[in-house]
C-alpha cells in the first residue's frame, strides 16, 4: 500500500498531514499514530523554515506499508541542505527552550532516518516497525479502511 500527499511549503499546509496519515494509517494505535504525526510534522515545518527559507515550493509525502514496517518518504525542491545541528555541547536538561526540538522527536519516534541531498532538493525516508504492535496488525487483518470521499483531492495513489 502507497499512499501520496502533496502540500505548499508553508507552515499552515501543513496541518494537512495530521488528516492524511490519519486517514491512511485508522488502525494504528493512537498513541503512535499521534507520534508519528507530531515527528513527520516536525520535520516538514524544519523543511518549510530552513530549506525553503521563505522560497516558494511544495513538499511530498509518501507513506508505504509493507510487512511489519512503515517507510516515510518526504521530499521538497528546497534550495538549502540540511544542516545537523551543533551538540559541540552537553545538553543541559535545565535550559528551557522553546525552540529546536523537531530532530530530536524525530529521532526519538522514528526507528531509523536516512538523509540526503539530491541535485534539485532533499530527501527524507524514515522507517518505523509495527512488529511489537498487535492491536494494530489485528486491525489491519478486519480490513479497517476509509472512502475516497474522506481524502483530500490533493492526496493521490501512485
Amino acid at each position: 500500500m502507497e499512499r501520496r500527499l502533496i502540500v505548499p511549503a508553508r507552515l499552515e499546509s501543513l496541518e494537512q498531514i495530521g488528516a492524511f496519515i490519519e486517514s491512511t494509517l485508522p488502525a494504528m494505535p493512537d498513541r503512535q499514530r499521534r507520534e508519528l504525526i507530531l515527528a513527520i510534522h516536525e520535520l516538514c515545518a524544519n523543511i518549510v523554515e530552513h530549506a525553503y527559507a521563505g522560497a516558494m515550493g511544495h513538499i511530498t509525502l509518501t507513506i508505504s506499508r509493507q510487512r511489519g514496517h512503515l517507510t516515510f518518504l518526504i521530499r521538497d525542491s528546497a534550495p538549502n541542505a540540511y544542516t545537523p545541528p551543533d551538540h559541540s555541547t552537553a545538553y543541559n536538561p535545565c535550559d528551557v527552550r522553546e525552540r529546536g526540538w523537531g530532530m530530536l522527536i524525530v529521532q526519538r519516534v522514528i526507528a531509523e532516518v536516512c538523509y540526503r541531498r539530491l541535485p534539485n532538493g532533499n530527501e527524507w525516508r524514515l522507517h518505523t516497525h509495527l512488529n511489537d504492535h498487535a492491536e494494530y496488525r489485528g486491525a489491519v487483518r478486519g480490513k479497517q479502511r476509509l472512502s475516497p470521499e474522506m481524502l483530500s483531492a490533493q492526496i493521490t495513489d501512485p
